[in-house]
Parts: C-alpha cells; structure tokens; sequence
C-alpha cells in the first residue's frame, strides 16, 4: 500500500478496476491521462471523473 498517500489519493478505473498506487509510489507511469474538465482516460478507454468515482465510494460505502 502507498505509505506516502491515503486511499482516497489513489484512483480507480470503475470499468476495468486498474489503480494509479505504482503510479503515486513512484515505480511505473499512470495508467490515467487527463483529457480535461476533471475527466481522465484509462489505458482500456474508459473516461471517468474523480468527482463521479469519490461519489461512488462513499455511497458503496454507506450500503456496507
């Protein structure tokens, strides 16, 4: 887990799952390019907002 971040630093792709942690750790290149407006591009072509996947979190979190 990334010592230097906290759970909520790292993004996820809500399609293919794939994380930015190696990217935030320092060990490889992120998975994710800003295309602009907040959105991002994951290497399998999903566009997702940050806003979107935070919003999900918390509410996947509430129905535990």
């Amino acid at each position: 887990m990334c010592g230097n971040c906290y759970p909520d630093d790292i993004m996820v792709c809500p399609s293919c799952k794939r994380d930015d942690e190696a990217y935030l750790l320092g060990e490889a290149d992120s998975p994710f390019v800003e295309v602009g407006s907040g959105m991002f591009r994951c290497l399998c072509g999903e566009t997702f907002s940050r806003v979107e996947q935070s919003q999900n979190e918390v509410t996947a979190g509430q129905n535990i």
